[in-house]
């Protein structure tokens, strides 16, 4: 071999700007989820789960890891000898005990050409160690702490689980990256093929098992740890296997995610879940599966007009979204929507989530304890079964396309009358529609909408504005022996009135009835 001052050109790694994914799972146990929860004991205030990994050049000064943070140079000159040492720590910024864990993988690679024509990754010559340590390296003590165990970058890096009480922080970590004085020509690029590696570190956290109330030390013992995801293959595989699940990237499917007799959460980490394809379900929650998604947006966005939904649910399931963007366009399908009589037992809970479907259907439901709290929805809520509440949030009725009057009783009697003996629902552009006492087949419970301010102020396909109406309650009368259900109705606030001056409010029965 060649003199290597005389033959090796400096490598750049442009990634070891290192892109951290802090993650977070807020797991499905019993006090995470509930704003308290009292037994014969005592009162169980939900935990705070707040990990923080921090990084420092020199032991000394700390900085919080963001999403992307780059903790390494980004111009940084790879060659025989070069070593860079970031040193890592994890805090207990929460009130729960937890356990963690910090990995590493190769997020992506370009692989480069080297000077004799052949194709080469860095990652196969670049080496890194891990250690826990006290005191600050000097970079060459720094690679003989972790040479013994010392692995490429290809291999990647699994830690083991670590534990921290509340308040506590975990040791310093020495993460040791550096291109052993060996690497030859090899590992050298021709100056055109350059090889380049983004390189990912996560950190993990879970609850920990160690949390004693009335229920024992163990209530959380199930606590798991996300997956991190950034494809549908390795999301619907996760899912599927009941795991917890993190997205890194958005994530477009052609195939319904279906959570069926499993019980897994879904971070959507800012990212969207997407579908383009016609007639696919987004998220499908069947037989006794839950699910449990967070923070970000589920969109369906169809070429043509095919029926569809961004999330449907039946049987035994259970759905909670909170903090996301639900939003479907160009189909005939719904935002959420529950299954007829196979949803009787079915649960969804909508928390701090904006809705939207214009000109169209935003909700349906024909049965299911179904919870809207401080959601934002542009589109019809029809509700023909089950019991639900509606607390919070602005309502936009939308109208629908090519709308050209307001649909006032006579109207409304003549239109919902054809579905006194048939499925479906109806959409006369109005924000919430109630139909009651349908036919054996529609169990309407119980409905209560509080606290709601209404926007229905629409445009006219012929011009002008009119005003469509909030609520409206249609009692068919259709099932004998069964007492017609009186929504709550409180504290609402209707910004448009109708011709009248009066609240844009309807109660009244196909016959005629005024309630």
């Amino acid at each position: 071999m060649k003199d290597k001052s005389n033959t090796q050109k400096s490598l750049f790694l442009s990634a070891v700007s290192l892109m951290l994914c802090v993650v977070m799972l807020v797991g499905m146990t019993f006090a995470w989820f509930t704003d308290s929860v009292t037994n014969k004991n005592n009162k169980i205030a939900s935990g705070n789960l707040d990990a923080k990994l921090m990084y420092s050049k020199d032991g000394e000064t700390w900085t919080e890891v963001e999403s992307d943070t780059k903790i390494f140079g980004e111009n940084a000159l790879w060659e025989p000898g070069y070593t860079e040492v970031i040193y890592l720590k994890v805090k207990n910024a929460g009130n729960l005990a937890l356990k963690y864990k910090i990995g590493m993988n190769i997020a992506q690679e370009t692989a480069g050409i080297n000077v004799n024509g052949e194709q080469f990754k860095l990652s196969e010559y670049i080496k890194f160690g891990v250690k826990e340590t006290e005191t600050v390296y000097e970079n060459r003590q720094a690679v003989d702490a972790v040479k013994a165990d010392s692995s490429p970058l290809s291999a990647g890096y699994a830690g083991e689980d670590k534990e921290l009480k509340k308040g506590e922080e975990s040791k310093m970590m020495a993460l040791v990256v550096y291109m052993p004085d060996d690497v030859g020509n090899v590992a050298n690029h021709n100056g055109i093929n350059v090889p380049s590696i983004d390189l990912g570190v996560s950190m993990v956290a879970t609850q920990l098992s160690s949390e004693s109330d009335s229920f024992g030390t163990d209530y959380d013992k199930d606590a798991k740890y996300p997956v991190l995801v950034d494809s549908q293959d390795e999301l619907t595989e996760a899912v599927a296997a009941g795991k917890d699940v993190k997205l890194t990237e958005n994530i477009e499917i052609n195939e319904a995610l279906t959570v069926s007799k499993k019980d897994v959460s879904i971070d959507l980490n800012g990212k969207e879940l997407s579908s383009s394809t016609d007639n696919v379900k987004l998220i499908q929650a069947v037989d006794s599966g839950q699910v449990h998604i967070v923070g970000g947006s589920l969109k369906v966005e169809t070429a043509t007009k095919s029926a569809t939904a961004v999330v449907f649910a039946q049987g035994n399931s259970d759905v909670v979204i909170e903090n996301c963007n639900i939003s479907i366009k160009n189909s005939r399908g719904y935002a959420v929507v529950t299954n007829g009589s196979s949803s009787k037992n079915t649960s969804i809970t909508l928390k701090n989530t904006n809705i939207v479907n214009e000109k169209d259907y935003a909700c349906y439901f024909p049965a299911g304890n179904i919870v809207l709290e401080n959601c934002n929805v542009t589109g019809a809520v029809i509700i023909s079964g089950g019991n639900v509440t509606i607390d919070g949030g602005t309502y936009k009725a939308d109208g629908f396309q090519g709308q050209a009057k307001i649909w006032h009783e006579a109207d409304t009697i003549r239109y919902m009358t054809k579905f006194s003996s048939s499925d479906g629902c109806g959409h006369m552009g109005d924000s919430i529609l109630i139909m009651d006492r349908r036919s054996n087949g529609y169990d309407l419970q119980g409905v209560t909408i509080k606290n709601i301010t209404f926007n229905t102020s629409l445009a006219m396909s012929g011009g002008g504005t009119a005003t469509a109406y909030a609520v409206k309650y249609v009692d068919y009368n259709n099932v004998p022996g069964k007492d017609r259900v009186v929504p709550v109705m409180e504290n609402n606030t209707y910004n448009d009135k109708l011709e009248s001056g009066k609240d844009p409010l309807m109660f009244i029965g196909t016959d005629g009835t005024e309630y």
